[in-house]
């Protein structure tokens, strides 16, 4: 039974057997399109800390104390594997592992993007290396991917460059349903989406990529079939506990219900330019807070906007006409469709009352009150319909003749001219056109857990998300990012203001940071306000300070403790 199981083992990872030549195709366009948008990045020893972006770990401290951060808020245990991950270059570089882990995540992301592009079109016998290539470039160079680094959600943009690779998996199970390729579809699913709305679209594509399969062949679960899709089934569902337990046992999240018909207007897809919500999501554009950043389609002329994003689409359409019955084809074209209904969402009349629908009766739905996330869907299609159209358009003769014939010299023309005005379409992403700039925590914010005697709490103050620091300044743009208390989250607790998105948390120690009541806190067990002078912040900080005694300070940060009268 044991050789059989180790058997079956091996039959599983039989989709890695690549010869050099095949893993270096796989693997470098992706780390050039990394390094070709980062560049700034991996020449500096900082991070990319700016908005959602707090930087990877910085002490064994918030591992060891991860339960204790984690007892009420069931969404962290999704990250138990990336924490993890992150353990041996704490152990070896201490807290210098922050700036060397997260340079090794970017290269990650984006490798894993190309590598599923390569697998997917191996796959489906796509021969053209250009049209591969094409591919590579248009996810990775789509305004989605770059309107997410600009705003700090990493794993945002890994949710799109990982679907490639979930495609390609759910292909090789849906031909051959097994419990040897069931797993690691599952694992991937599971641990390759560390933010929770990826892994629902992730998961989302897979079963319509499942559905269209059926549809598309017309006929009924072979003999066995039924018994592998139950026992993916099961172990999709084995490797998920990790979170859903959490999601079942502990209290739920209090930011889903935090959030409010304000969210929606704060977070909806953004116009300008002339170019309406609907328009900016074809457009794979659209991000709530696009005007912050400098886009493409401002500055170049207009006709080039409309022109190229027309030819995406037409290219899309003309792969679907080519093979209507090819699920592949027929998933992404299904889930464009869902991308730009979701995506414009409240923002345009004609989709708005799709989503609120879906917001008002969908469990955990708000947690997509940035609508612009389902862009990923449309990102996907393009990048993948529209090389392989292109690739059907010319035939797949054309590629195999003399590299000297005038047919290929013409299809390769064309394929260079779609690749260049892919970058240029968005080319502000190139080095993220020097926007932000690498930087590094004070080293008193890496003394946070040090400062508060343990077994105790403290509260932030001034207590909200995002904040600009004068350290944070030269981040570039507003400087404004994500406060780093959130870091030590065992040890601070904190509400977002009205300002950070037109909300607060409410209920317990949340009602009393938002009254900025001292004895409220006390009462609840939270006796020590940590105070920040380097935020900009203009907030009130003479509440946590009055009749409050200094007990320990390093750098801006000052730690009071709360007399039991306040």
């Amino acid at each position: 039974m044991s050789q059989s199981l180790k058997l079956q083992f091996r039959r599983s990872l039989d989709w890695l057997s690549l010869n050099w030549k095949e893993i270096a195709w796989a693997t470098l366009p992706g780390i050039i399109a990394c390094l070709a948008i980062l560049y700034p990045f991996f020449l500096s020893g900082g991070e990319l800390i700016y908005l959602d972006s707090s930087g990877s770990l910085v002490s064994l401290g918030q591992v060891t104390h991860f339960f204790d951060s984690s007892g009420g808020d069931w969404t962290s245990y999704r990250w138990i594997p990336y924490i993890l991950l992150q353990v041996p270059f704490l152990l070896v570089f201490g807290a210098a592992s922050s700036a060397i882990f997260s340079k090794l995540v970017f290269l990650a992301i984006f490798t894993i993007g190309s590598v599923g592009l390569y697998l997917l079109y191996r796959e489906y016998e796509i021969k053209s290396k250009a049209a591969y290539l094409l591919s590579v470039a248009i996810m990775s160079f789509s305004p989605f991917v770059y309107e997410r680094m600009m705003m700090g959600q990493y794993f945002v943009v890994s949710s799109l460059l990982c679907l490639p690779l979930f495609l390609y998996l759910a292909k090789r199970f849906a031909d051959v349903p097994s419990f040897g390729r069931a797993w690691p579809l599952s694992l991937s699913l599971c641990f390759l989406t560390l933010q929770l709305q990826g892994f629902v679209i992730g998961t989302g594509l897979v079963a319509l990529f499942f559905l269209s399969n059926f549809l598309s062949q017309e006929r009924a679960l072979r003999k066995g079939e039924g018994k592998a899709y139950l026992q993916l089934a099961g172990v999709f569902f084995l490797f998920n506990l990790i979170w859903l337990f959490p999601y079942l046992t502990l209290p739920q999240n209090p930011i889903f219900s935090s959030i409010d018909d304000s969210d929606l207007a704060f977070f909806s897809s953004q116009h300008s330019a002339g170019f309406n919500t609907a328009v900016k999501s074809a457009m794979m554009a659209g991000a709530w807070r696009e005007n912050a950043v400098l886009r493409a389609y401002k500055t170049l002329p207009t006709l080039f906007t409309y022109g190229f994003v027309a030819l995406l689409f037409c290219l899309s359409i003309y792969a679907l006409l080519k093979q209507p019955k090819n699920p592949l084809f027929l998933t992404l074209a299904v889930g464009w469709v869902i991308g730009l209904v979701f995506a414009t969402g409240m923002s345009h009349p004609w989709t708005s009352g799709v989503f609120e629908f879906f917001y008002n009766n969908l469990p955990l739905f708000s947690g997509f009150r940035d609508s612009n996330k389902f862009v990923e869907l449309i990102a996907a299609a393009y990048a993948i319909l529209v090389p392989i159209g292109l690739y059907l358009a010319f035939g797949e003769k054309t590629f195999s003749e003399k590299k000297t014939s005038s047919s290929y010299l013409l299809a390769s023309g064309v394929f260079v001219a779609v690749f260049a005005a892919t970058i240029a379409y968005n080319y502000p992403a190139l080095g993220l056109w020097a926007q932000l700039h690498p930087i590094s925590y004070p080293s008193e914010y890496l003394q946070v857990q040090n400062m508060i005697p343990a077994g105790e709490r403290a509260v932030v103050v001034p207590s909200g998300i995002y904040f600009s620091y004068n350290w944070s300044l030269a981040a570039g743009l507003d400087g404004r990012v994500a406060n780093p208390s959130g870091k030590f989250p065992w040890l601070v607790v904190y509400t977002p203001s009205p300002q950070d998105f037109g909300g607060a948390l409410k209920g317990g120690v949340y009602d009393c940071i938002n009254s900025n009541n001292a004895s409220c806190l006390v009462e609840n067990g939270v006796r020590y306000s940590l105070v920040d002078y380097c935020s900009n912040s203009a907030f009130d900080r003479s509440w946590a300070t009055n009749s409050s005694t200094l007990v320990n300070e390093a750098g801006c940060l000052k730690l009071f403790r709360f007399e039991s009268n306040g």
